[in-house]
């Protein structure tokens, strides 16, 4: 019975006592909220620290400057889709023909008796 007490206050002591870093994960942490901005606060933050307003890619910004419209972007998008896979297409069917040529001549068809 000693034995089994001594060995749970072994254990029980390990958890705590021993570690070279704390084992117990109670830690308090604190919930960050986010703090929204207007438009107004973002532009002057971004000019204190030396952004040229005139450039500012923001929604509010484009929709008063005119800049670009969703429809636009997917075309874009569209164009770049068709792009990536007609060279995938292209990638493909050359790396078919040259196998084909390999194993053609791997079964000696191209020899002239």
């Amino acid at each position: 019975m000693k034995k089994l007490l001594l060995i749970l206050l072994f254990f029980s002591l390990n958890t705590f006592a021993y570690a070279s870093f704390p084992s117990n994960d109670t830690l308090i942490t604190k919930q960050d909220s986010l703090q929204s901005e207007t438009t107004v606060q973002y532009h002057q933050r971004m000019e204190s620290m030396g952004f040229d307003i005139n450039l500012c890619q923001c929604k509010d910004c484009q929709k008063f400057k005119g800049g670009k419209t969703s429809s636009q972007t997917s075309r874009t998008a569209t164009r770049t889709l068709i792009n990536t896979s007609l060279f995938l297409v292209i990638g493909i069917l050359i790396f078919t023909l040259y196998l084909g040529f390999q194993i053609l001549s791997w079964i000696g068809f191209f020899e002239i008796s």
